[in-house]
């Protein structure tokens, strides 16, 4: 006769009260930055700098699609299918984990050096849809940045700010707050009709969302 086990499982739940943060006490002199995504650089920031990013994807595509190419072509439940599926596992695991490192020591470099943090509010899953920018989308891992960036400002005390969905931080002028509401999305640089400015689109429009920024710090202090 065959011997009968009977499994029991527990669930043990810990409430524990966590001290809130306290948040950086803000001033004329603080750190205030503005990001505007880019499916080429990552992000432009207000002075026009990007980090030094890769797309891992595309790096390891070329590899990837040759692997699955040689796996659909092998016997199903064959060794040679398992092996060639478990070095296909292996390898999106790479990608992933490559792109949680940039995240993560980007996202905590930022948290760090500024005050308040300004970003766009995007919707990353109608872009992609809409501008067929899917696998460009997926490959830039900007959803997973944001989440980084928005709970490092948590721990650290830091202000995050999310512009408002519809501020047109492309369009408006930086210098004379001119908006151009022709502006399409091939053009990368265009010239203010108001005051003649040449303006580098991501540019201006991490510059203007720096202004949010700053005009948040000046409320907090008046308030």
């Amino acid at each position: 006769s065959s011997d009968l086990f009977n499994f029991f499982f527990c669930s043990v739940l810990i409430e524990k009260e966590v001290e809130e943060v306290k948040r950086v006490e803000l001033s004329k002199n603080s750190k205030v930055i503005g990001l505007d995504m880019s499916l080429t650089n990552f992000f432009v920031d207000n002075e026009g700098n990007s980090p030094a990013y890769v797309k891992i994807y595309k790096k390891h595509e070329k590899k990837l699609k040759r692997l699955q190419h040689l796996e659909s072509r092998k016997k199903k439940g064959s060794r040679r299918q398992r092996k060639l599926r478990k070095s296909i596992n292996l390898l999106n695991e790479k990608i992933s984990n490559k792109r949680k490192d940039f995240s993560h020591k980007l996202s905590t470099k930022l948290v760090k050096e500024n005050d308040v943090i300004v970003v766009e509010t995007l919707n990353l899953k109608s872009m992609s849809q809409c501008l067929k920018l899917g696998k460009s989308i997926m490959d830039l891992g900007y959803a997973r940045f944001l989440h980084h960036l928005k709970y490092k400002c948590d721990w650290y005390g830091k202000h995050l700010i999310e512009a408002d969905h519809w501020f047109a931080s492309s369009k408006i002028c930086n210098k004379c707050g001119y908006k151009y509401n022709n502006l399409t999305l091939s053009e990368r640089k265009w010239v203010c009709p108001n005051c003649g400015t040449v303006i580098e689109r991501d540019t201006n429009a991490a510059m203007n969302l720096r202004d949010l920024g700053i005009d948040y710090v000046r409320k907090c202090l008046q308030s």
